[in-house]
């Protein structure tokens, strides 16, 4: 089905709305997190030779655990925060059940026709494969995945939890989701302009810059500024990619 120029920037803002919704959750379950971790009785239990452990760059997981540098937090605080993470999937869950329209087409289908429409889903899927439009967006969102993983594993463990320990992982990431919600909704909005390629190549200059401060810098709390900074521009670079890619 053809669309025309009003349709894409149509299809463009929903996703920008859409992804701006969906980073949202990063403030408020990062800041849950930091409420229930601030005031936990969390200690870092560290050995003479654990000043050798460095952060950042040089971060290594093995290491620090031969160093016996570890972080213990107070088992009720753990459940506390289980407990209002679990409350809030439940809520979720009724919320959707309950405000979500539930009109389907195959109302009052059966489970054949059921799988019939999921096998016609399928293989209209690995049709889209013989397009090269399509098939150029798969190392797009390989790089996406890599990006996601490489931010919420190494940036919060090798630079955050390393530097200043596990509670401020929450406070620092809310900038990532501020940032990231305020962009995807710009980014979305800008879609009818057809700034698709410089929005990429903004995207990935902001990502490598961030890279190269991460690899040349080495994190010390004096300067935990400059996390929140590294925090905003990931979160930036995140909102440019995902609406673009979704639309």
């Amino acid at each position: 089905k053809q669309v025309g120029p009003d349709t894409k920037a149509v299809i463009n803002k929903y996703f920008g709305i859409f992804f701006a919704t969906f980073q949202s959750g990063q403030i408020w379950g990062n800041l849950i997190s930091y409420m229930v971790l601030r005031n936990s009785s969390s200690t870092v239990a560290m050995t003479n030779n654990s000043r050798e452990l460095q952060c950042g760059a040089q971060f290594a997981e093995y290491k620090q655990k031969g160093m016996n540098r570890s972080i213990v937090v107070n088992s009720s605080t753990a459940y506390i925060l289980y407990g209002v993470f679990m409350g809030l999937i439940v809520l979720s869950i009724i919320l959707i059940i309950l405000m979500l329209d539930q009109k389907r087409k195959w109302k009052r289908a059966t489970v054949k026709d059921l799988l019939i429409d999921s096998r016609h889903f399928i293989i209209s899927t690995f049709k889209q494969m013989k397009y090269l439009k399509q098939l150029l967006i798969l190392p797009l969102a390989f790089w996406i995945g890599t990006f996601l993983g490489f931010v919420f594993a190494i940036f919060t463990s090798s630079f955050i939890t390393c530097t200043l320990g596990l509670p401020f992982v929450g406070l620092i990431m809310i900038t990532y989701g501020i940032t990231a919600s305020i962009f995807s909704v710009i980014v979305g909005c800008l879609g009818k302009y057809n700034l698709r390629v410089p929005c990429y190549i903004f995207a990935a200059l902001l990502c490598y810059a961030s890279y190269l401060v991460m690899l040349l810098w080495k994190p010390v709390p004096s300067q935990a500024y400059v996390l929140f900074i590294l925090a905003g521009m990931l979160g930036i670079a995140s909102a440019i990619w995902d609406p673009i890619e979704a639309g």
